[in-house]
C-alpha cells in the first residue's frame, strides 16, 4: 500500500503531470502504435516464398500394362511475389491507417498533459477556496452557543416568537451544511490532483493562495493547440487515403521463381518461371462506381468536418473562457461592493445594539448572517476568476509549462479593503467590528492585481481598463444631505412626485437598498408605489425576509421617501377572486406602509370592451371593500375613459364619500397638448376628486404613448410643461410615472 504524502506547492505538483496514470497509459499506447506503424511499413512490397515437396508414385507402365513403375520425387521451389493492382493499394492503405493511429497516439499525451495541468490548477484553487470557506463557517459557528442563550432569554421574555428563534438558529445549520459541501468539494479536488500526478496526497486543512504564471493576454495562435495540430496532420493522411482507395478488390500479384526436382531413381531437373495472377469479385467488375473510392471521399469529408468542429470548439472555448473571465472580474467588483455594504451594516447595528433597546440584537444577528453569506459569495467569485485564468493559460500557452513565463503571481491581490472585510474577528467577539469601529472607507487599490486586466482583455475586441474598487456608500438608515447630481431631476412641486416600482428586489436587498433609494430620491421622487410577487409576500412570514421589508420602510421614511403598497391584478375585480386581494391586505397590515394603491385595470380583462359598465361597478365595489379593510390612505389608477361620459358619472357617484387620496389618471400620450386638454376636462367634470396624471416611460409602449424613446431631456421638459399647465386647475396634486424599471434605460 502507498502512504499518503503532504501535498506539495502547486509549482512542484505541476512538474508531476507527466506521471499520472492516464498520461503514462497514453505514452504506452503511443509506443505501441509507433511499432505497429513500422510493422505495416515492413509488410509492404515483395514477399519471398519457398516450397519443398516429396512424393512417392506407383504407376502402370502404360494403360493396359500389368507391370508398374515405382519411384520417389523431391521438388523444391523459391521466388518473389510482387503485389500489383488492389493488393499493392491495400498495403499502402494499411500503412496510412497505422500512421493516422500513430499521429493520434503521439498527440494524446500532450493533450492529456494540457488538460491535466488546467485541472490540477483548478483543483488547487478549489482546495484553497473551500479551506477559506470552512474557516469562516467554523468561526460563525462559534457564536452559536452565545446567540442561542440570548434568543432563548428573549423568547422567555416574550420579545421573540418561537418560530423566529428557530429560524435564527437555522442559520447555523446552513453553516454546517456549507462545511459539509466544502469538504465534499475538497475531496473531489484532491482526487483530481492524485489522478493528475499519480501520487497519493494527504488532505490539507489550510492552503496558501495558489500562484499562476504571469499572463499578459490571449495572443497565442490557435493553430498551435494540440487538438488542432493533431487534426491537421491526420487530415493530410486522409487525403492520401482517398487517392489510394481505388479498385482495391482487383487483387493481383507478379511472381518470379525457380524450381528443381529429383526422381529416385533418376536425375535432377530444374526450371524458372514468371506468372501474373489477377482476381476480383464479379460484382465489382461490372459496377459503374468504385464504392471504396466513394467511401473514402465521405471519410475525407468526415475528417474535414471533425477538424472544423474542433477548430470552432477550441476557438469558442477560448472566447468563452475570456468572456467568463471578464464576467468574473466584474462579479468580484460587485461582490466586494456588496460586502462593503454588508460590513458597514454590521458596524452600524453593533453600535445600535450597544445603545438602543428593542429588536436590535435580532437585526444585528441578521446582518451577521448576511455578512457571512456575502463572504462566501466573494470567495466563490474569486474562485471562478482564478479557475478561468487557469483555463486561459491553456489557450495562451498550448505547449504547456515549457512555454509559460517563469514569473508567477497571485491572481487575487490583498488590498486593505479586502483584508478588512474578510476579517472575521467580530464572529467570536461581542465588541469587535469587522476591521475596527471606523466606517468602511473606499480604496483605489484594485480588487485583483494585473492578472485582472489581462484576463479581462483576453477575448478579441474586448476593451480593458484597470478595475479599482469604486467608492462604496456607507450603509446608514439616516438620510445624509448630499449635493445634487448632475443630470438629476430637481425636487420641485411642478415635477413628478411618485413612481410605480414593480420589481422590489433591489429595494429589499440590503446591499442595494440604500443606493436604490438614493437614485430614486435623486431623480426627484419622494413617493414610490412598490409591488411584490406572490412568492415575496409569502416569504415575508419568515423573519429574515420580514426584516428586509421593515428595513426598507424605515430607511425610506428616514430619507423622506413615502412608500405605498402597490396591488395590481385585474382579476381581483371579480367577487370570487377579490378575497385574495383582501387576504393580502390583511397579511400586510403589520408593515408600516403609508398607503395602498390599486392598479386594477378593468380593460385588461378579456372582453372588457363590451361590458365596461359592469366592470366599473365591480371596480367600485372592490375599492369600497378595500377601504373598509384598511385605515391607510387609498389611491387608485384609472383609465380616462372611466372618468368621461356616462361612465364618468357612475364613477363619480361610486367614489363619492370614500375619501380617496387621489386618482391617477393614465393618459398615456407624448402629445403634451392632448394630455393637458384631456386632464383639464376630467378635473373640471369631477371637482370633488383629487387627481394625479400618470405618464408612461415604458419601453414596451409605442413612441406616441411612452417617453422612453424620446430621451430624458424631452421627458423632463414635457413633465415641467404639463405640471405648470395643470397646477392651478382643480385638485391636481402631482404626477405619477410608469415605471421605475424603465427609467434607467432612457437616453439623455
Amino acid at each position: 500500500t502507498c502512504t499518503a504524502q503532504t501535498l506539495p506547492p502547486l509549482p512542484e505538483a505541476e512538474s508531476m503531470i507527466g506521471d499520472g496514470p492516464e498520461v503514462l497509459a497514453a505514452i504506452a499506447a503511443m509506443g505501441r502504435d509507433e511499432q505497429m506503424m513500422e510493422l505495416e511499413r515492413q509488410r509492404m512490397g515483395a514477399k519471398y516464398f519457398f516450397s519443398a515437396t516429396f512424393g512417392y508414385s506407383d504407376e502402370p507402365l502404360f494403360e493396359t500394362s500389368e507391370e508398374s513403375a515405382s519411384y520417389s520425387k523431391l521438388g523444391v521451389g523459391a521466388g518473389l511475389a510482387f503485389p500489383i493492382f488492389g493488393t499493392w493499394n491495400k498495403q499502402k492503405i494499411s500503412a496510412l491507417e497505422s500512421e493516422i493511429r500513430s499521429i493520434e497516439s503521439e498527440y494524446r499525451p500532450r493533450i492529456l498533459k494540457l488538460h491535466n495541468l488546467a485541472a490540477l490548477r483548478k483543483a488547487y484553487i478549489t482546495l484553497w477556496s473551500e479551506c477559506e470557506k470552512i474557516a469562516i463557517a467554523e468561526r460563525f459557528l462559534k457564536t452559536e452557543e452565545n446567540t442561542s442563550k440570548i434568543l432563548i432569554e428573549r423568547e422567555k421574555k416574550g420579545l421573540l416568537l418561537p418560530a423566529d428563534k428557530i429560524e435564527f438558529l437555522t442559520a447555523y445549520d446552513m453553516a454546517r451544511r456549507d462545511i459539509a459541501v466544502s469538504n465534499m468539494r475538497k475531496t473531489q479536488a484532491l482526487q483530481i490532483i492524485r489522478l493528475a500526478t499519480g501520487q497519493l496526497w494527504e488532505m490539507p486543512q489550510k492552503m496558501e493562495i495558489p500562484t499562476l504564471p504571469a499572463f499578459n493576454g490571449l495572443e497565442a495562435d490557435i493553430e498551435k493547440h494540440p487538438e488542432i495540430s493533431m487534426r491537421k496532420e491526420t487530415l493530410k493522411k486522409y487525403e492520401d487515403l482517398m487517392r489510394e482507395k481505388r479498385s482495391v478488390d482487383r487483387e493481383g500479384s507478379f511472381t518470379v521463381g525457380a524450381t528443381a526436382a529429383k526422381d529416385f531413381p533418376g536425375e535432377i531437373g530444374s526450371g524458372v518461371y514468371a506468372s501474373v495472377t489477377i482476381n476480383e469479385p464479379l460484382g465489382t467488375v461490372f459496377s459503374k462506381e468504385d464504392k471504396i473510392k466513394k467511401a473514402a471521399e465521405h471519410d475525407l469529408k468526415r475528417a474535414k468536418r471533425e477538424e472544423l468542429f474542433m477548430r470552432i470548439k477550441v476557438q469558442g472555448e477560448a472566447e468563452e473562457a475570456a468572456a467568463l473571465a471578464s464576467y468574473a472580474v466584474a462579479n468580484i467588483k460587485a461582490q466586494e461592493s456588496r460586502l462593503a455594504a454588508l460590513t458597514e451594516a454590521v458596524r452600524e447595528r453593533i453600535m445600535r445594539h450597544a445603545s438602543i433597546s428593542g429588536d436590535t440584537f435580532e437585526q444585528l444577528q441578521k446582518s451577521r448572517y448576511q455578512y457571512y453569506r456575502g463572504v462566501m459569495d466573494l470567495l466563490d467569485s474569486e474562485m471562478i476568476f482564478m479557475q478561468t485564468g487557469a483555463d486561459l493559460l491553456g489557450y495562451a500557452y498550448p505547449d504547456g509549462p515549457l512555454s509559460e513565463p517563469s514569473e508567477r503571481i497571485r491572481p487575487i491581490a490583498d488590498n486593505p479593503l479586502r483584508l478588512r472585510m474578510l476579517d472575521p474577528d467580530w464572529l467570536v467577539s461581542k465588541i469587535n467590528v469587522p476591521g475596527g469601529n471606523t466606517r468602511i472607507l473606499t480604496t483605489d487599490t484594485p480588487v485583483a492585481n494585473g492578472y485582472t486586466t489581462a484576463v479581462s482583455s483576453a477575448a478579441a475586441g474586448i476593451s480593458h481598463t484597470e478595475l479599482p474598487v469604486e467608492p462604496t456608500k456607507a450603509v446608514s438608515t439616516v438620510s445624509q444631505p448630499k449635493e445634487e447630481k448632475e443630470g438629476s431631476i430637481k425636487t420641485d412641486v411642478l415635477m413628478p412626485k411618485s413612481v410605480y416600482v414593480w420589481d422590489a428586489s433591489p429595494f429589499l436587498a440590503p446591499e442595494t437598498r440604500i443606493s436604490s433609494l438614493e437614485k430614486l430620491k435623486a431623480k426627484g421622487f419622494d413617493h414610490f408605489l412598490v409591488s411584490f410577487t406572490a412568492e415575496q409576500i409569502k416569504k415575508f412570514d419568515d423573519y429574515y425576509n420580514r426584516m428586509e421589508l421593515e428595513d426598507l420602510l424605515s430607511t425610506s421614511k428616514s430619507m423622506g421617501i413615502r412608500a405605498d403598497l402597490l396591488l395590481g391584478e385585474s382579476t381581483w375585480l371579480y367577487p370570487e377572486e377579490r378575497k385574495d386581494l383582501i387576504r393580502i391586505i390583511e397579511r400586510m397590515k403589520k408593515f408600516k406602509f403609508s398607503g395602498i394603491h390599486l392598479d386594477i385595470e378593468p380593460d385588461s380583462l378579456p372582453g372588457a370592451e363590451g361590458k365596461r359598465k359592469d366592470l366599473l361597478g365591480l371596480l367600485i365595489e372592490t375599492v369600497k371593500e378595500v377601504k373598509n379593510t384598511t385605515d391607510l390612505k387609498l389611491s387608485v389608477s384609472v383609465h380616462p375613459r372611466y372618468l368621461e361620459g356616462s361612465l364618468g358619472a357612475i364613477l363619480s357617484k361610486g367614489f363619492a364619500g370614500l375619501g380617496l387620496e387621489y386618482l391617477a389618471v393614465m393618459i398615456y400620450t407624448t402629445n403634451q397638448d392632448t394630455a393637458i386638454k384631456r386632464m383639464r376636462y376630467i378635473m373640471l367634470m369631477h371637482p370633488s376628486l383629487n387627481f394625479r396624471l400618470a405618464q408612461s416611460i415604458e419601453r414596451v409602449l409605442p413612441p406616441e404613448e411612452s417617453y422612453f424613446s424620446s430621451g430624458m431631456d424631452v421627458y423632463k421638459e414635457s413633465m415641467k410643461s404639463i405640471s405648470r399647465a395643470l397646477s392651478g386647475i382643480g385638485r391636481f396634486n402631482g404626477m405619477t410615472i410608469q415605471s421605475w424599471e424603465d427609467y434607467g434605460g432612457m437616453q439623455q
